[in-house]
């Protein structure tokens, strides 16, 4: 067997997410509103966070995240609706989260505290003591969940590919579940940290969000997180 020096490194190189065609990305260092698309291959880098407040958070490696008090603060894009950011045939999320407490599951998912959500109704993440919650509406509601905890910074991963929807916290998946194709979504407003009502906001801390209108099925959840844990000098 040849040595590895004679080839070099033989690990897998860090996931750059500008390689990915992504509908939307935004990263810190966050600074102000509006929090300007960083660009990828795709179009995120012209869709800025240009509606709403948010604060200047903790640093992660000299870099800031964008921080949401719970009670006023979450953001919106003007430019670009819901289905500009997912389709209804597939999609993926990926973000880097601190989520500062979470409440008990209200009964009706999409009246807790809203992580992404989207103004119709039929999608959005969602974080309750249950842990991360993705409703997919399908004609019926579906909701995938994977558990996290309160006052520490994770990776979050959804993927919705067509026939099953996913929730993985820092590299690991929960249970899929069946969805058939989304709901409309046209029209409706993508917001970040509030729910359907916009009287659902999230006290959380935001670092970097990746948003595509496809699975982007040859990405794994832990190449974000290894990407993540590269970026923010972390170690999940």
């Amino acid at each position: 067997m040849l040595e590895d020096s004679y080839y070099g490194s033989t690990a897998a190189p860090i996931l750059n997410p500008a390689d990915l065609s992504l509908t939307g990305w935004w990263r810190g260092s966050f600074a102000s509103v509006p929090w300007a698309g960083t660009a990828s291959a795709g179009s995120s880098g012209s869709r800025p966070l240009d509606l709403g407040t948010a604060s200047v958070g903790s640093a992660l490696n000299s870099l800031d995240a964008a921080s949401f008090n719970g009670t006023s603060q979450s953001l919106t894009c003007s430019t670009v609706t819901a289905d500009g950011f997912l389709s209804t045939t597939g999609y993926r999320l990926s973000f880097l989260v601190l989520i500062n407490s979470l409440a008990a599951p209200s009964g009706t998912i999409y009246a807790d505290k809203g992580l992404l959500t989207e103004s119709g109704g039929n999608w959005g993440i969602v974080a309750n003591t249950d842990g991360v919650n993705c409703f997919h509406h399908d004609g019926a509601y579906k909701v995938a969940v994977k558990s996290i905890t309160a006052g520490a910074w994770h990776a979050v991963d959804i993927i919705y590919n067509g026939t099953n929807l996913i929730v993985s916290v820092d590299g690991t998946a929960g249970t899929p579940v069946a969805a058939g194709t989304l709901s409309s979504i046209t029209g409706a407003t993508f917001r970040i940290c509030d729910n359907l009502f916009g009287s659902g906001k999230l006290g959380c801390q935001i670092e970097d969000l990746a948003v595509a209108n496809t699975a982007l099925a040859t990405t794994t959840a832990s190449a974000f997180k290894a990407y993540y844990n590269s970026r923010y000098a972390l170690s999940l």
